[in-house]
């Protein structure tokens, strides 16, 4: 009887660890994927940061295309290397905010150090083709939910037609105290419905594409947008106000919806794991 005690102590004993460690493993693969669908989310804002200020530069700046920037704040300073078309080698500028803590643009995004932009033809041209360059050196950082994050890397806009523009991203990176460092590669198509006055104010963009990356705790992910993820400029709506994002890691798929009461600029997003558990999110 003693014998059979020991053993069901024993068997007890190595089920409770093993339960134990399953629970922890469970935790653990959560966090991640919480980790990397934030990281992921975050990214999308870094992004548009970029996207948002050289759209607008480009479709605006009579040098460029038309006439009235929406976005630049006063205090950010435009220059010119190379301000003519006409000399076959396309025009190249800079855009600076200056230094830390950064200009408030006008759709409530804080930027803050220089991106440098090329771009061969005007942007209404279809096949116009925008490369903007952000060296670590140039120390460009956004600010969208709080702290000040560094974004570098390069991205190109190419003009496919009057409404549809790829966005694409190689090696990017962005960085912050709170987070620390995650790399990401981004290819995007984007549809533009422009509402109003040139520039970028009350656009509507609807995007699809895909990517991958590291995330902020060394683990690789990859993404695929499978309901266009759609975003709506105007002031403090720095996030996307709908759409869906699957994102995979260490061979599991979730979910990430922006949009899991209504289409609003609330900075929600809902993060659906592989067993169903749905995680609300607020940035």
């Amino acid at each position: 009887m003693k014998k059979t005690l020991l053993y069901l102590s024993a068997v007890v004993a190595i089920l409770v660890m093993v339960f134990i460690s399953s629970c922890n493993k469970v935790e653990e693969e959560v966090q991640n994927t919480t980790t990397t669908a934030e990281d992921i989310t975050r990214t999308e804002a870094y992004l548009a940061s970029v996207f948002n200020i050289t759209d607008d530069v480009a479709s605006s700046d009579d040098r460029l295309n038309k006439t009235g920037s929406t976005l630049l704040p006063p205090g950010a300073k435009m220059e010119f290397k190379d301000s003519s078309f006409t000399d076959g080698d396309g025009v190249e500028y800079s855009l600076d905010f200056g230094p830390l803590p950064g200009l408030l643009c006008t759709d409530g995004v804080t930027r803050a150090g220089k991106i440098e932009v090329s771009q061969t033809a005007r942007y209404t041209d279809i096949g116009s083709v925008v490369t903007v360059n952000i060296p670590e050196a140039n120390k460009f950082s956004v600010s969208t939910t709080g702290g000040m994050t560094s974004i570098s890397g390069s991205a190109t806009v190419t003009r496919v037609s009057e409404s549809e523009l790829k966005f694409n991203i190689t090696n990017g990176k962005a960085e912050n105290t709170t987070d620390g460092s995650m790399t990401f590669n981004s290819n995007k198509t984007i549809y533009q419905e422009e509402l109003g006055d040139p520039g970028i104010a009350d656009n509507v963009f609807k995007a699809i594409g895909s990517g991958s990356g590291v995330n902020t705790k060394g683990k690789d992910y990859t993404w695929n947008i499978t309901d266009s993820v759609v975003k709506i400029e105007k002031p403090n709506c720095s996030f996307p106000i709908s759409g869906i994002i699957e994102l995979t890691t260490e061979g599991s798929t979730y979910k990430i919806d922006f949009a899991p009461d209504a289409s609003a600029c609330d900075k929600k997003v809902s993060i659906t794991l592989p067993n169903g558990t749905v995680i609300p999110k607020t940035f």
